[in-house]
């Protein structure tokens, strides 16, 4: 998208911010100083009724929820996830519905496991604690990525067991436990499979039929195939991972952006690449255990090295990635 474009954009958003005068360094990093002491600049940490012990790490945090390590009276690693402080909000949404879905994933592989949760349903505990993915780490793991991609699809085959749709798979969404044992984590726009809904869930991973509608208030009818889709394009970031940096997500559902232009033309792409058609088939057939895991774990011993050798590619030749995808 053209820079003016977006400057445009970024400008009704958001108010510019007038600098009259050069400031020092020094009072500079003062006044940053004095805004991190400021409790009304900070997010607010919940009262974790469940943290047993002292809360060792911040996992995640989002304008709704924050998800915080903590250890347990027996001396267990565990995941918090509680709903902010909304500064005097008589009724916060509650979580119940991640922790319904989540009661029906108890004991399923690479799956978090639930251990608690309020009676306001305002935080759960869950393990296991592990470490956050990204396309660029996982791309600098290329012995791993065959057992994480295995081990995703245990984790989707379950819950569409139990009639899940977990609607936002991507890299955020994954985290690792003892190296390479991935586990599926997030499940708050997780919905009952073939029941008509309004799309809730990752932008980057909206099923094509979505994104031809453009808009999130028209239904639509989530099935197992969206996911499959979406573990698809979970391989072909974990590949081309500098595909999708600065890719604006939020912009996805309108139909005339450019970020729904580009994602819908990587999904006509992928579907006329010779490599890359084979994998979405499978998807949208949910066939999995005889074509979808086969085709991955081909693509990964043809293919261990294929974002060096395209990066290679494109500094000598000067095309662009999408180019090369389009005609694999």
């Amino acid at each position: 998208m053209p820079y003016q474009e977006r400057q445009n954009r970024h400008d009704k958003e958001e108010p510019d911010i007038q600098i009259s005068s050069q400031l020092p360094l020094a009072d500079g990093l003062a006044h940053m100083v004095d805004l991190l002491d400021d409790i009304d600049y900070q997010p607010t940490l919940p009262k974790f009724k469940l943290a047993n012990r002292k809360i060792n790490d911040v996992l995640g945090i989002t304008s709704r929820c924050i998800v915080v390590s903590s250890t347990s009276s027996d001396g267990n690693q565990v995941a918090i996830k509680g709903v902010q402080d909304h500064r005097g909000t008589a009724s916060p949404d509650t979580l119940e519905k991640e922790i319904m879905v989540l009661e029906k994933a108890k004991g399923g592989i690479n799956l978090p496991q639930l251990t608690g949760y309020t009676a306001n349903f305002l935080e759960f505990s869950f393990t296991p604690v592990g470490e956050g993915l990204s396309p660029l780490k996982v791309n600098a793991m290329p012995g791993s990525l065959p057992s994480i991609m295995d081990g995703i699809c245990d984790g989707l085959n379950f819950i569409h067991s139990q009639d899940i749709i977990h609607r936002d798979i991507r890299w955020d969404n994954i985290i690792l436990v003892d190296k390479n044992r991935p586990v599926i984590i997030d499940f708050n726009s997780a919905t009952t499979a073939n029941v008509p809904v309004h799309f809730s869930g990752g932008y980057i991973c909206c099923p094509p039929e979505v994104l031809e509608l453009g808009s999130a208030t028209l239904e639509y009818t989530p099935i197992p195939a969206h996911d499959w889709k979406a573990y698809v394009l979970l391989l072909h970031s974990a590949i081309f991972p500098r595909l999708y940096k600065n890719f604006v997500v939020c912009w996805v559902l309108n139909k005339d952006s450019e970020e729904s232009k580009a994602l819908r033309q990587l999904w006509t792409s992928l579907g006329a690449s010779t490599i890359w058609k084979r994998g979405l088939e499978a998807a949208e057939a949910a066939n999995i255990d005889d074509e979808l895991r086969l085709w991955v774990r081909d693509f990964l011993t043809i293919f261990p090295d294929a974002e060096q050798r395209l990066q290679n590619l494109f500094a000598s030749v000067r095309v662009r990635p999408e180019e090369v995808v389009s005609t694999g």
